[in-house]
């Protein structure tokens, strides 16, 4: 045997010979003390593992909310682009209805439109040139109107009194 083993045997030796009687009494005392920091210490890791179990199950919790929270985002996204769309359809539909409508209006005009005389030349331009009130000059193109409505006239004026009136006397307006 080395020299270190034999030592480390006779060290071995040393530290198993039975301890005297105080410090048996004295190890007994401290092992009721060791005993209840030790029940202490496995209440604590315990308390501590159900903590840990508790964040675990709070957490997973917290997750699919964030998850869920999430999908509702990415759902909330797509139907907010799917209506983008659709309104801008329905501008485009509505741009091109407008269009139309401009275009059938014109197309009425050019249809039902005629050469006027030179009569009805001279009393719109009279009109004009004149100093009058202004319901004068409606009456007097509402004469105007008047002698032509047998031949389905549609009387186009942005002027409300003056389609009220219009109206009043049978000639049709828009």
């Amino acid at each position: 045997m080395s020299k270190k083993k034999r030592n480390r045997n006779k060290l071995n030796q040393n530290n198993s010979t039975p301890l005297n009687v105080n410090e048996n009494i004295a190890i007994k005392h401290k092992i009721p003390e060791m005993e209840m920091e030790i029940s202490k210490l496995e209440h604590e890791i315990s308390s501590l593992q159900n903590k840990i179990a508790m964040l675990k199950i709070e957490k997973n919790n917290f997750n699919k909310k964030k998850q869920d929270a999430e999908n509702k985002q990415k759902k909330l996204l797509k139907d907010k682009n799917q209506q983008q769309q659709h309104i801008d359809s329905l501008n485009k539909k509505a741009a091109e209805i407008r269009e139309a409508i401009r275009k059938i209006d014109e197309l009425k005009l050019a249809t039902h439109t005629e050469n006027s005389n030179s009569e009805l030349l001279t009393i719109l331009q009279q009109s004009n040139t004149m100093k009058t009130p202004n319901g004068e000059n409606d009456d007097k193109t509402l004469a105007v109107a008047v002698r032509y409505k047998l031949n389905d006239l549609i009387f186009y004026t942005n002027d409300k009194n003056l389609k009220n009136k219009a109206t009043s006397v049978g000639v049709k307006t828009s």
